[in-house]
């Protein structure tokens, strides 16, 4: 993660969420390809494992309200994608 410029007055600390267009697309990029790899390990398709990454990230934005704030996004992501795989 960079240098991330506030303006003055701004919180200086914001927990990562899920609620946002830019929090989700964030949470993609930086955790796609692990997702990826456990969903292609866990059914050996390709096609499969895109559909659950997807539903995934579908899911994840669907119940950010109940995901504790205090929890990084990772550890709100990872277990989504392995219950959408089994």
């Amino acid at each position: 993660m960079g240098l991330r410029l506030v303006k003055s007055g701004a919180a200086q600390h914001r927990l990562p969420s899920l609620t946002g267009e830019q929090d989700i697309r964030h949470a993609y990029d930086t955790h796609v390809g692990e997702l990826y790899r456990l969903a292609l390990r866990a059914t050996g398709d390709e096609g499969a494992s895109q559909d659950i990454v997807q539903e995934t990230f579908l899911r994840a934005w669907r119940s950010a309200d109940r995901f504790d704030p205090s929890s990084d996004r990772r550890s709100r992501i990872m277990p989504i994608s392995w219950w959408t795989a089994g």
